[in-house]
């Protein structure tokens, strides 16, 4: 297990984020699953290198997480939308979101982000 390595799942919704933690864990990577985006970023640590946050949330939206990691940190970060949400996404591309995943997406789609950024993974 490649437990040195950690992705956080930050979504609202449950079904979601233990979709993701099952997917992201048969590829042998740890998660770390957050609803809320305060406490997402209050637990931010150095082992982290890939975030997947839902576009749409609450108390405030995947695009102010975005803002708000990108004020410390560049690590790369994949926006889970609904289709049909072209203008926030455009306006995630410009603050500095790596990636995208429309939903529904599959696990192969989910692998296909992962290895964008995992570099020591061949």
């Amino acid at each position: 297990m490649k437990t040195h390595k950690v992705i956080f799942v930050l979504d609202d919704d449950l079904c979601i984020r233990i979709l993701m933690k099952h997917i992201i864990e048969s590829f042998g990577y740890s998660v770390e699953l957050y609803a809320n985006p305060d406490e997402a970023l209050k637990n931010f640590h150095h082992n982290v290198f890939l975030i997947f946050t839902d576009l749409n949330m609450q108390p405030f939206s995947g695009l102010q997480y975005l803002k708000n990691i990108r004020q410390f940190s560049k690590i790369p970060i994949v926006m889970i939308s609904a289709q049909g949400e072209l203008s926030e996404e455009i306006y995630a591309k410009a603050l500095g979101v790596n990636g995208f995943l429309t939903k529904p997406f599959s696990r192969d789609q989910v692998l296909q982000e992962i290895k964008k950024y995992d570099l020591s993974d061949p």
